[in-house]
């Protein structure tokens, strides 16, 4: 019995020391590397659109100065959250990211994703300093028809496959992300 145990845990031992050999591959797979790189990008992707429509929502909502201290919150949220979807988005100048990014998002639209996402971020950042920060629940309302706009592009924003669009989806992405530049630069700073 005791010549067994030790019979069976020398082959064990076998087994664990020629399993691991110094001469593999020290890098995740191409598969692997493209596959956590896809599921990165679609949670924080979707993500920074939600929390976004989420704090537009909101602002449409906001009635008192309570509401704007909330707002002033999920701006604070969404702003200081560490965007990993523009660094991965920006890791284009390795080969491998960019083979691996161009099969995430198609290379036609990389720009204006990038664009949208960098102008989500700066226009909530503006409306919170010129605006929430000061508790001007006037000026917010006068905002209205701008943060009725931005909430329906984003509808259009969620609707396009980044990885497969077609020629339309392209021109109305880009669209967009030029008119979020344009609403964000005319906010202010």
């Amino acid at each position: 019995m005791k010549n067994k145990k030790i019979y069976i845990i020398l082959i064990l031992s076998f087994i664990l020391i020629s399993g691991c050999n110094t001469n593999q591959r020290s890098m995740v797979p191409e598969s692997d590397y493209y596959s956590v790189m896809q599921s990165v990008f679609n949670y924080e992707y979707s993500t920074k659109l939600w929390q976004f429509n989420d704090s537009i929502d909101f602002a449409l909502d906001a009635k008192t100065t309570s509401d704007l201290i909330l707002l002033d919150g999920l701006i604070q949220g969404y702003t200081n959250n560490s965007g990993q979807v523009i660094l991965i988005l920006n890791s284009h100048n390795k080969a491998t990211s960019s083979k691996e990014l161009n099969k995430i998002v198609d290379p036609s639209i990389q720009e204006s994703v990038v664009i949208v996402l960098l102008e989500m971020n700066n226009y909530l950042k503006k409306l919170n300093k010129n605006i929430v920060k000061k508790s001007d629940l006037e000026a917010l309302k006068n905002k209205h028809e701008e943060l009725t706009e931005i909430d329906n592009l984003l509808v259009h924003i969620t609707n396009i496959e980044v990885k497969q669009p077609d020629n339309k989806q392209v021109q109305t992405y880009n669209n967009i992300a030029k008119r979020l530049k344009m609403l964000s630069d005319n906010l202010g700073m």
